[in-house]
């Protein structure tokens, strides 16, 4: 992925700004979100190290949104803390799943936004995101199908 030149660069339209602003508010919650849970997840360690992983690939995810935001003049502070829903690891599980869900709607609209308006690169970047996010949902679901038969 490379960056527009400047004589490829047009200003985004507020909604886009809007709808990559309102997934990088998402991600900024996990930081907390993750500290919290990871001692409930340190039972097994395959899900303690699962959630170790998937907290740093979101981050990454935090990073390009916002590169991309700052690159466009859209930036704007955003702070806050996530409490998870339950106490339990299962749960905690089904919650990320239930996230990664919701994620992938949002970036499925925040792509085809971003190619009507011509942001190929944030296009590019929120695909990656996508392919990312699908990965870690279809291991959350298949851990919570494992976790189901025992």
């Amino acid at each position: 992925m490379s960056w527009p030149t400047e004589a490829e660069a047009s200003a985004p339209s507020t909604a886009l700004i809007e709808a990559t602003l309102a997934l990088w508010r998402d991600a900024t919650l996990l930081p907390d979100y993750a500290a919290i849970n990871q001692n409930l997840l340190r039972a097994s360690q395959g899900r303690a190290w699962f959630w170790t992983h998937w907290s740093y690939e979101e981050s990454k995810h935090l990073l390009g949104l916002q590169e991309w935001l700052t690159r466009k003049g859209g930036w704007e502070a955003c702070h806050g803390c996530q409490e998870p829903p339950c106490e339990e690891a299962t749960c905690v599980c089904v919650d990320a799943l239930l996230y990664e869900r919701s994620q992938l709607e949002k970036l499925q609209a925040l792509i085809a936004q971003a190619y009507t308006e011509g942001e190929t690169t944030l296009a590019e970047l929120a695909g990656f995101l996508l392919a990312d996010d699908q990965a870690q949902r279809d291991y959350l679901a298949e851990a919570l199908r494992v976790i189901g038969k025992r």
